[in-house]
């Protein structure tokens, strides 16, 4: 089975791997640094192809527990590490024609962590900036041909998400919810998305026993 249905290549920058390619780990911090490797390595492609992209990069805030002040921005890399560790929103989210999210949260009937999440439309770096929602595309509940082949150079229309099955929602930031550790409590504010594009080996196996 290996040697029949196996491909190996040298890096994940090797040509083969596409923006549709899920790396398995067996632990979660393997993951955490896939997605930051998955990131540079989708600006390299979308630059060198001449792909418009934006890049959101969370505000990672900090204040002292019981302090009566409100959080302040930080760069302090035990936070950061603090937040990569307990939050699953990610740091870094690029934004690209036919990039593909899981959520992080349920919202009702929109959409649930389950469902695939597509972004057709771009957002500037102002409404990244404002943190104005996000207009992504929620897949249909059963599997979509069309989500095999997607392509980033060649993006579905709006009429064709429709015909299959594709609905438009909203993704706002994720509200405040403060981790504690140490004395100091920290927040990420980000997108409640993340990248499908890293995840550990037991995870794709309940998926596909709960699916």
């Amino acid at each position: 089975m290996i040697t029949e249905n196996f491909k190996f290549v040298p890096s994940f920058s090797d040509p083969s791997i596409t923006s549709r390619t899920i790396r398995l780990y067996h632990r979660k911090k393997s993951v955490s640094k896939a997605l930051v490797t998955f990131v540079d390595d989708m600006k390299l492609r979308l630059q060198r192809d001449g792909v418009h992209f934006t890049e959101c990069i969370s505000r990672d805030m900090k204040k002292t527990s019981g302090s009566l002040n409100g959080p302040q921005e930080t760069q302090d890399a035990q936070v950061v590490k603090l937040l990569n560790q307990t939050v699953r929103e990610p740091r870094r989210l690029l934004f690209f024609p036919t990039a593909m999210f899981g959520s992080t949260v349920n919202n009702g009937n929109a959409y649930s962590q389950s469902q695939s999440l597509m972004m057709i439309d771009i957002p500037t770096q102002s409404d990244v900036g404002n943190r104005m929602p996000l207009r992504l595309w929620r897949a249909p509940v059963q599997n979509s041909e069309l989500e095999l082949n997607l392509d980033y150079l060649n993006p579905p229309s709006r009429e064709t998400l429709l015909a299959n099955g594709w609905k438009e929602v909203k993704v706002e930031f994720c509200r405040e919810r403060l981790v504690t550790r140490e004395h100091v409590s920290a927040c990420r504010r980000q997108y409640t998305i993340t990248h499908v594009a890293a995840s550990t080996v037991s995870d794709e196996i309940q998926k596909l026993f709960y699916s």
